[in-house]
């Protein structure tokens, strides 16, 4: 990750970062908005129960999956950043 220096003279991320974080915002809200869903769902799954419910949770489980995925890949941006301005 290259940097551009601010007006006070600190470091900041170049495009590719920012371009790389706004990659990792669309996910997030995307599998967010998945997430939304398949918790209606699963409730929905618990009334009947079986399979229904078997296959819905492991929906769910992936889907947040996803999510700290996503988040993990956040954070690792926002400590790289922490790291080169200190």
């Amino acid at each position: 990750m290259s940097a551009f220096l601010g007006r006070d003279g600190s470091s900041w991320p170049d495009d590719a970062f920012w371009d790389e974080l706004e990659r990792l915002e669309r996910g997030h809200i995307r599998i967010q908005s998945q997430h939304d869903f398949l918790r209606g769902e699963l409730k929905d799954a618990m009334r009947v129960g079986g399979v229904v419910l078997q296959q819905t949770w492991k929906r769910y489980c992936d889907v947040i999956a996803e999510l700290n995925r996503i988040t993990l890949a956040i954070e690792a941006l926002r400590t790289r950043v922490d790291r080169t301005r200190i």
